[in-house]
């Protein structure tokens, strides 16, 4: 019979879709977070930002070394320097940089004549360089250490040249205890001028004035405590290799006694 709504009709299917936030059949609405959830992540975000911004300031406003103090006036001196006579004022002005600043390592450095004629004493041209260090902290930089260097010119006493340099890991120096103001060389040992002289007989003499245009410098390292050292060092430089050794004396910074000598400069030009 033509009834409507036969009882095998198919019923008609569901149109919901379960991502879309239908109800189907067993689906159910996706969860896009809840409020609290949001308000915690772009807190966290917000303090992710805020460290970044607060270590990108300290390493731009929190230097790696104290700057150094201002040059001292010049000053004449009365005759030019050595490691010995020129210590006081250097250790003054690493004073008025960080107290307490020790002596980690000195040298001083001798111009030669270009003549092939030898000299009597030391010349009076060259450089003194001293190196002190101290402990030393700022924000967010405990327990590091700084190095002052500084450079003073022989023949006018002037500091021509100072820098500072931060550490990280201080030297085992600052861990000993303080020892007594003591001039670089010791009371009863050479002097530095004395160790310039000592190298000079040594063979240094005959090095420089076989081609004195290119081996016009030599440097005096005391070895140790500088202040108390147990040997000099006087390195003499050959122009054509300055990263090498041309020639170099050792010896005992008490007696004198001479230790090592040695070299590889290249041989001097012919003419």
């Amino acid at each position: 019979m033509g009834g409507s709504g036969s009882q095998g009709e198919a019923a008609a299917p569901q149109t919901g879709h379960p991502r879309l936030g239908g109800h189907g059949d067993g689906a159910r609405p996706l969860a896009l977070g809840r409020p609290n959830d949001r308000r915690v992540l772009l807190a966290l975000l917000g303090v992710a930002v805020a460290l970044l911004l607060a270590g990108v300031i300290a390493w731009r406003v929190v230097p790696d070394a104290p700057s150094p103090p201002p040059l001292p006036p010049a000053g004449a001196a009365a005759e030019s320097l050595t490691l010995e006579s020129a210590e006081p004022a250097a250790r003054a002005q690493a004073e008025r940089w960080l107290p307490g600043a020790r002596l980690l390592n000195a040298s001083m450095q001798i111009d030669w004549p270009w003549q092939r004629t030898p000299l009597v004493g030391v010349p009076g041209g060259g450089w003194i360089t001293f190196v002190y260090v101290a402990p030393w902290s700022a924000f967010g930089q405990a327990d590091r250490a700084a190095s002052l260097s500084l450079v003073l010119e022989r023949q006018s006493g002037e500091v021509v040249r100072q820098a500072t340099l931060g550490w990280e890991t201080p030297p085992s120096l600052l861990a000993t205890p303080e020892p007594a103001a003591t001039p670089v060389a010791a009371p009863g040992g050479l002097s530095s001028a004395a160790a310039a002289l000592v190298a000079e007989a040594a063979g240094g003499t005959a090095f420089r004035l076989a081609c004195p245009e290119l081996r016009y410098v030599s440097r005096v390292i005391p070895v140790g405590d500088p202040g108390n050292p147990t040997a000099w060092v006087v390195v003499y430089e050959d122009a054509r290799q300055p990263d090498r050794h041309g020639f170099i004396v050792r010896f005992d910074a008490a007696t004198g006694e001479l230790l090592e000598t040695g070299g590889e400069a290249p041989p001097c030009p012919e003419g």
